[in-house]
């Protein structure tokens, strides 16, 4: 009798462990989980854009025209990918077919944030001879999936480059959106631009934001300080450029 007792009492402990852990996973999955290194509140989204003063904006902790580099590696941890991006056949120097010249990013996938997951890259403003220079002095080369050229900076030059200042974010979400979620998060004050059949974005210029659905291809949400939106993502600069990786 006591064995029995004793039997269905380790039995009943069993199936509540079993339940714990297949719970816990279930969690996991649903919010995607989280970077151990990154410092970033787990209810940071991609609509939570908070105006700062002399018109710019904060996102995911970063303000734009005024976060550096190094203040995103202290946010997002170590786990942040920083390196020089040149387009395929394209060089600093001389950019053929329309391409934008090399340019210094960082680059997060996968960026989780609550129940999202996406792709982060922040653009980071460097002169062209700082550029040329740890383009010479990389100590790794290789290729992204675009077939544009990847250069990682070495030790010393990625210290330098952590006081360049960031100047803009692309956040490539991991799953589709559509117009019903754009106005439900972002509000109704946008400008629409059918580009094509398959492409079509949304200007929000208070926000500094841009946004880009493309049928076949990856959404993008683009985002600059407010008061350099007509620069950067006005209406001269339709479509929107898609990321080099």
């Amino acid at each position: 009798m006591i064995k029995k007792i004793l039997h269905s009492r380790i039995l009943k402990a069993i199936i509540a462990s079993v339940a714990i852990i297949v719970a816990t996973l279930a969690i996991a999955m649903i919010f995607g989980g989280h970077n151990p290194d990154s410092k970033i509140s787990r209810t940071s989204m991609p609509w939570e854009i908070e105006p700062v003063a002399g018109g710019g904006s904060r996102i995911f902790g970063l303000t734009l025209g005024q976060s550096t580099l190094g203040d995103a590696i202290d946010q997002l941890g170590e786990s942040l990918q920083v390196a020089i991006i040149t387009p395929l056949n394209t060089t600093a120097e001389s950019p053929e077919n329309g391409s934008p010249p090399s340019a210094l990013e960082a680059y997060m996938d996968p960026m989780r944030t609550q129940f999202l997951s996406g792709r982060l890259i922040i653009s980071i403003q460097v002169s062209p001879e700082d550029l040329r220079t740890w383009r010479e002095r990389s100590v790794q080369h290789h290729k992204s999936d675009t077939g544009a050229h990847l250069d990682t900076l070495s030790r010393d030059d990625l210290l330098n480059a952590r006081r360049a200042m960031i100047t803009g974010l692309t956040y490539i979400p991991g799953a589709k959106i559509d117009e019903s979620i754009i106005q439900a998060r972002f509000g109704n004050d946008g400008s629409k631009h059918q580009i094509n059949p398959d492409l079509t974005e949304w200007y929000f210029p208070s926000k500094g934001l841009a946004i880009s659905l493309n049928s076949k291809g990856r959404d993008l949400l683009q985002y600059v300080a407010p008061k350099d939106f007509d620069v950067r993502l006005g209406a001269q600069s339709l479509p929107l450029k898609q990321p080099s990786r």
